[in-house]
């Protein structure tokens, strides 16, 4: 155990985050960003700019609070199950034929991993066509957190907390709304 929670907190200081983990299911204890609810967004989307805007516009309105977290690992027996139906996202397992070094290939990822995950959905849950809307193969450039402004050849891990949306069109037409 001494291991994984070495691991752990390795990992979270790449983050620069600070956490720490309870045995014996290895939940992360951290803190993560969120937008702060204000009636500013009643009126106004947040938004950032990635440039800085001329007239005095603001390069963003987006004002964020720290909250304690708690991250528990998916793979806890005691965790799940999770399905979709009921919880939006349902854990299968892929054994892909990338190698993890060849994840780095976008390539590779479009015209195998891509196409694996594909199979899979149509298999699981008799879809008869699959889209994969996008992707994303993140990772962390050496001066992470701190932007050195240039574009990076990776998509940059995020610390603010983000969802997708769901308004329609979900198993049997319904909204998924129940929290798992």
């Amino acid at each position: 155990m001494a291991s994984t929670q070495a691991k752990g907190n390795e990992v979270e200081a790449s983050l620069g985050l600070s956490a720490t983990t309870d045995p014996p299911r290895s939940n992360i204890h951290s803190t993560m960003w969120f937008l702060e609810r204000l009636p500013l967004y009643n009126t106004e989307k947040p938004y950032t700019m990635r440039y800085n805007p001329e007239d005095g516009i603001p390069q963003s309105n987006f004002y964020k609070v720290e909250r304690p977290i708690t991250v528990k690992s998916m793979r806890d027996p005691l965790a799940g199950p999770f399905r979709l139906g009921e919880c939006g996202f349902q854990l299968v397992e892929l054994n892909s034929r990338l190698t993890s070094d060849e994840f780095w290939d976008n390539e590779k990822v479009q015209t195998i991993y891509v196409q694996e995950v594909k199979d899979l959905l149509k298999e699981k849950f008799g879809a008869k066509y699959v889209h994969v809307l996008d992707y994303a193969v993140r990772k962390r450039h050496e001066s992470f957190p701190i932007s050195t402004g240039e574009e990076y050849e990776y998509d940059q891990p995020t610390a603010l907390a983000h969802i997708g949306k769901i308004v329609s069109g979900t198993i049997n037409g319904d909204c998924i709304m129940k929290s798992c």
